[in-house]
């Protein structure tokens, strides 16, 4: 069906083998219900760019195989990702949060995929993350040791291998694992929330997210996260105790950011800031500009500042 464009099936359960495979126009598939995709589905439909699948628990053989312009992909119930699923294609990102079988070749050949965060993953096949040649770091979560082949990384720049910090011992000593126990390091949970620090792996963040974690605006004493890349307006407005930050990865502060936070020295080392970043720090002494160009900032900035003299 080369003119086949997007696919809409709001109440379809199943989708059998080869149903729509090289379709090479199909650039979207909405399959709210959709629970099981079988083998080759969708395979070799190179424009394919956007997936819903909120519902699929089972993805059977090279279902998205070739789709090489498939970049992000959430799949928020599978528990099945069958051999060569997603090989070949541009992947970037993958959510799996209560994926537990991953079988071979499921992820060979996906060049720019850098790093997998698996919540339940018990097993990993044989050449499953074959010749992801930008791929990092992987993050295991499951409450144990998650079984693996000598060859499921082969050809990867994998350095960094993140499990639970009561299993780092196990791991080191699993079998094929042990081979790379120099890359094994205990992983901090995410937005967790212990002894005044917020850390984690997320991307963003808001206020609403810390206030659902139950993190009010006197607990805060340190931020430490080295995946973040965006925060929104006001997040730590008046975390008075809040008095260190290690956020390399963002490249703005907006409105409100540190309003009335517990600074006393500051190093702003990003390019853009907001209206009223640091208003009302009643104890900032210091700023230390870092940022080796031009910094756009917005107004107030130090507004009610008494301290501020260097």
């Amino acid at each position: 069906c080369s003119s086949l464009s997007g696919i809409s099936l709001p109440a379809c359960a199943y989708i059998s083998d080869g149903a729509f495979m090289s379709c090479s126009s199909l650039s979207s598939i909405s399959l709210p219900a959709c629970e099981y995709i079988g083998y080759e589905a969708f395979s070799n439909c190179p424009s394919l760019s956007n997936i819903d699948l909120p519902n699929c628990s089972y993805l059977s053989t090279r279902t998205f195989v070739g789709c090489g312009n498939l970049k992000s992909v959430s799949l928020p119930v599978c528990e099945y990702i069958g051999s060569t699923v997603f090989g070949f294609t541009g992947l970037r990102e993958i959510v799996l949060p209560e994926c537990s079988y991953i079988s071979y070749g499921a992820f060979h050949q996906c060049y720019y995929l850098s790093y997998v965060d698996l919540s339940k993953c018990s097993y990993i096949g044989n050449t499953a993350f074959q010749q992801c040649s930008d791929l990092k770091e992987i993050v295991l979560r499951y409450d144990g040791v998650c079984e693996i082949s000598d060859q499921t990384f082969i050809n990867t720049s994998l350095n960094f291998i993140y499990v639970p910090e009561s299993l780092v011992s196990d791991y080191k000593v699993a079998q094929y694992w042990s081979s790379m126990s120099n890359k094994i390091y205990p992983f901090l949970p995410d937005l967790s929330f212990s002894n005044g620090l917020v850390y984690g792996w997320a991307t963003s963040l808001d206020s609403g997210y810390l206030n659902e974690l139950g993190i009010s605006a006197g607990d805060v004493t340190g931020v430490s996260m080295s995946r973040l890349t965006s925060i929104a307006s006001s997040t730590f407005m008046n975390h008075q105790n809040l008095v260190s930050v290690d956020i390399p990865l963002v490249g703005e502060y907006p409105d409100d950011m540190f309003n009335g936070t517990g600074f006393s020295e500051f190093g702003i080392s990003v390019s853009t800031l907001g209206n009223r970043v640091f208003a009302n720090c009643s104890g900032l002494e210091k700023i230390i500009i870092n940022y080796d160009g031009i910094i756009t900032a917005g107004s107030n900035l130090f507004q009610n500042c008494p301290n501020l003299s260097q």
